[in-house]
């Protein structure tokens, strides 16, 4: 059995907040401009949902042929 890989040379220290990293947590706009998305397993569902709702109710635009 293999022990634990060395870790390099990073030293320990504290996880910057994103404030330190200059980002606003408070921002709700991704930096494409559109809405950011919450995260979540029951916000991914209700994407999913949406989406699946969405594709009901285009058109098939494909062959009958499968």
């Amino acid at each position: 059995m293999k022990g634990m890989p060395s870790r390099g040379d990073v030293e320990t220290g504290e996880i910057p907040s994103l404030t330190d990293l200059g980002l606003n947590p408070t921002a709700t706009m991704a930096q494409d401009g559109r809405q950011s998305m919450a995260g979540g397993e029951n916000e991914a569902l209700q994407r999913l949902n949406k989406f699946a709702a969405e594709c009901r109710a285009q058109p098939y635009k494909g062959s009958k042929d499968l």
